[in-house]
């Protein structure tokens, strides 16, 4: 007998639905801040959507998450809408930051 194992089909390996670094969520928009060139939007999380690997941060329903959004981007606050965000890291600190990729429907 031979103690090494022999495999007899091809199992496919399901590739993951977010990229490293990027997160899905579903907010609640709670302010918005105009600036110059863009809208910062401060909103709580509702619920996380999924993740792919690398997040830093923990997004938990009620965390509040801040993000910047074009002017000509239609949010009101009060309303709850869903975005793919990519996340990335403050150089010198471990305070995460949300860029939005696109809107989720």
């Amino acid at each position: 007998m031979s103690d090494s194992a022999q495999v007899n089909k091809e199992v496919s390996i399901n590739k993951p639905k977010f990229s490293p670094g990027t997160l899905a969520l579903n907010i609640k928009i709670i302010n918005i801040i105009p600036h110059d060139s863009y809208n910062e939007i401060i909103s709580t999380v509702e619920k996380t959507l999924g993740s792919g690997a690398g997040i830093i941060g923990v997004y938990s329903k009620g965390k509040e998450v801040s993000f910047e959004s074009k002017h000509d981007f239609k949010l009101e606050v009060n309303s709850t809408r869903s975005f793919l965000f990519k996340e990335t890291q403050t150089i010198g600190n471990n305070k995460s930051n949300l860029k939005v990729i696109r809107e989720i429907k």
